[in-house]
């Protein structure tokens, strides 16, 4: 039935098989967009090991410790470097020793990147693991552990230092009275 310029239609805009039919299309093709993207996103990661993996120097892992400052352990040639990152630069530990080196860079590097696609549930526990249990993580205590004793450690030499500095002054001022 027509009138005027409006058409009247007597079949329903829209049967609720074209509705299941056109969602399930539309969640296949969001399925199938999202694991083009995880496959170039490890097609890139991969290329980006090879690309660098000639390099002497690369950051295995970093820490954020507050605003505009974290921890990094950054390899060169064969030995790690933990380094904090604020104002300034500082050097916290050097691991020369390769099988330390080899047991830290195994407990920071994640997962290797050799299955094709890794299924949607374990990605989905491995996220939410590491954003609620980040602390309490095994590498991570290993890391806090060191962390800490090497904190230990510079608070130590830093009063060493002050300690040797004012013996110098000591010994200066008394080079200075004879």
């Amino acid at each position: 039935m027509q009138t005027g310029w409006l058409a009247v239609s007597a079949t329903p805009v829209g049967s609720s098989g074209d509705y299941y039919s056109s969602l399930v299309q539309v969640v296949l093709a969001l399925l199938v967009i999202i694991g083009i993207i995880v496959l170039l996103i490890k097609f890139l990661a991969k290329k980006n090991r090879q690309w660098s993996g000639h390099r002497s120097m690369r950051i295995v892992s970093g820490v954020m410790l507050g605003q505009h400052k974290s921890m990094q352990v950054v390899e060169i040639g064969g030995s790690l470097y933990i380094v904090g990152i604020g104002e300034n630069v500082t050097l916290l530990d050097r691991i020369d020793d390769p099988e330390r080196a080899a047991a830290m860079l195994a407990s920071l590097d994640p997962e290797p990147i050799d299955t094709v696609f890794p299924s949607l549930g374990s990605w989905a526990r491995r996220m939410l693991r590491r954003k609620s249990d980040l602390p309490h993580s095994h590498s991570n205590s290993d890391f806090r552990e060191l962390l800490q004793q090497k904190l230990s450690g510079i608070h130590s030499r830093k009063s060493s230092m002050r300690q040797l500095l004012a013996e110098e002054e000591e010994i200066q001022r008394r080079s200075t009275e004879s």
